[in-house]
């Protein structure tokens, strides 16, 4: 798995734990793009 989505996971748990729903959303859809990117 690359680098920069371990990053993203820890972000997203971090984010979880402080409800902070909107940015994770954000997180998600760079996430996404990303998968897209590798594909």
């Amino acid at each position: 798995m690359p680098q920069r989505l371990i990053k993203a996971q820890k972000r997203g748990q971090s984010l979880v734990n402080d409800n902070n729903w909107t940015e994770f959303k954000k997180l998600i859809d760079q996430v996404d793009k990303a998968y897209d990117e590798m594909a």
